[in-house]
């Protein structure tokens, strides 16, 4: 980790709310390129990306998600619930919607 500081690296935390997830609404095509675009372009970037409101039907469509992605990025897809965020995220900086303590709620009239 000290290497990483100090040649200025940063991991990215993404996080992913599947609530309100559907098949109707999973684009395969869009996440290979996704996947693609992160893996070629933007290699070695990910710190985790945490998982959250999974339904259980989301296993087929990791089933076949997981095929694009190295097997070592894999290691770092975590499927979560959101007391499980703390361990990742600070508090002061999650949502409340997700459990946390932050205030902050998104605006989209604000980037219209």
């Amino acid at each position: 980790a000290n290497i990483l500081k100090s040649h200025n690296i940063h991991r990215s935390c993404i996080v992913f709310d599947l609530g309100g997830f559907s098949l109707k609404n999973m684009d395969y095509q869009f996440m290979k390129f996704m996947i693609y675009l992160l893996q070629n372009y933007y290699p070695d970037t990910l710190g985790v990306a945490l998982v959250v409101n999974s339904p259980w039907y989301f296993t087929g469509c990791w089933s076949m998600l997981k095929m694009w992605i190295d097997p070592v990025s894999q290691k770092k897809v975590n499927f979560v619930n959101y007391a499980q965020l703390n361990d990742y995220i600070d508090p002061s900086i999650i949502p409340k919607s997700f459990e946390g303590t932050e205030d902050w709620e998104y605006d989209a009239s604000v980037y219209l």
